[in-house]
């Protein structure tokens, strides 16, 4: 008997057992950094995703906050990121969020490294002539330096055009007078460079430099008033148009005389010293939208040895004139863009 009560203790227990109630907990949930630290500088982005972190709570779920956010501001990203930008100097901790629960956080230094020292190569004092240029290069300390962007200044920008990019700049003479060039860092260093423009030899008043000259005062104010008031008209995308004038040699060495429209108008070169072969003095503007495409005005001045010759228009036949008719050139060229206008104007009524 003794035996059969044991043997059926033994098997309620193998039947029975598997069905007492399991009271284990479920896992409690949890978050943590993939790092403790990290270092930025300023100006500096740093994104902070998934892959920051391991959690059991759903990614979308959590957002980033920053202690001081005039050292490390937390802004937007994309889908499933944000960003970290460094602002200031200093040290901050960046805290995950659910809800206002924190979860965890890091710290993160951002640290600046200031220019100490600045120096430009070459000469301080430079004298140049109308269009001629110089250039100008920037040398900082320690070469670490945290923001090396540099603002130039000019003291009289009718005196010099500049083109600046970074620690390099091309001053270029634009008419007689004194201006002092400064290039300023974040740190508050200075180094200026003082540049005298004289003034080039008058033009003569016949010549190649005198037919060049008069197209600068009497005929370009023309075409570049006109032929502004053609592409605008014609095209959906205002200011979407080339305009330059240029002069190149017949062996097709391109010689660039104004540069391509800025926005006070044309930088004016004059010609440098006149080919002993013969050139072409070209002005082109056109529209290259839709919906007209390459309607504008064209005009070449084609020298020789003892004489020139104009093409008002392309394909238009030739008028020649020898270097004593400046005027004539002149008187006839205004009337020729006059007649081109009208012509443009008569083949797109809708537009004008």
């Amino acid at each position: 008997m003794k035996r059969l009560i044991l043997s059926l203790v033994l098997l309620g227990t193998i039947l029975f057992g598997g069905c007492k109630k399991n009271n284990n907990p479920a896992p409690e949930p949890f978050f943590k950094f993939n790092f403790e630290s990290k270092t930025m500088d300023i100006k500096d982005y740093q994104k902070i995703d998934s892959t920051s972190f391991t959690t059991s709570y759903k990614p979308s779920e959590i957002h980033f906050e920053s202690t001081d956010s005039k050292i490390l501001s937390v802004e937007k990203g994309g889908v499933g990121y944000q960003m970290l930008s460094a602002v200031g100097k200093g040290t901050v901790y960046i805290k995950a969020m659910k809800g206002a629960a924190e979860l965890g956080r890091f710290k993160v230094t951002v640290s600046y490294v200031p220019i100490t020292a600045m120096s430009i190569s070459g000469s301080v004092e430079r004298t140049i002539t109308e269009v001629q240029e110089t250039s100008l290069q920037i040398s900082i300390a320690p070469l670490n330096s945290t923001n090396m962007q540099l603002t130039w200044t000019v003291s009289d920008p009718s005196v010099v055009i500049k083109w600046a990019e970074e620690r390099n700049a091309v001053i270029i003479g634009d008419h007689p007078g004194t201006a002092v060039v400064t290039a300023t860092s974040p740190d508050g260093f200075k180094v200026s460079v003082k540049v005298t423009v004289t003034a080039l030899p008058p033009y003569p008043k016949t010549g190649v430099d005198a037919v060049v000259k008069s197209f600068n005062e009497n005929i370009l104010p023309m075409l570049d008033r006109e032929s502004d008031l053609i592409i605008k008209k014609l095209t959906i995308l205002p200011g979407i148009r080339e305009k330059q004038v240029t002069a190149f040699d017949w062996a097709g060495q391109l010689k660039l005389i104004l540069s391509v429209e800025s926005a006070s108008g044309f930088y004016r070169y004059p010609l440098p010293a006149t080919p002993i072969k013969g050139f072409t003095f070209l002005f082109w503007t056109e529209n290259t939208n839709p919906p007209v495409n390459n309607a504008g005005l064209k005009i070449a001045v084609n020298f020789f040895g003892d004489h020139f010759e104009v093409v008002p228009k392309s394909g238009s036949v030739p008028r020649v004139f020898n270097y004593n008719q400046v005027s004539e050139f002149t008187k006839f060229l205004l009337e020729s863009i006059q007649a081109d206008v009208a012509s443009i104007k008569k083949e797109f009524p809708t537009y004008f």
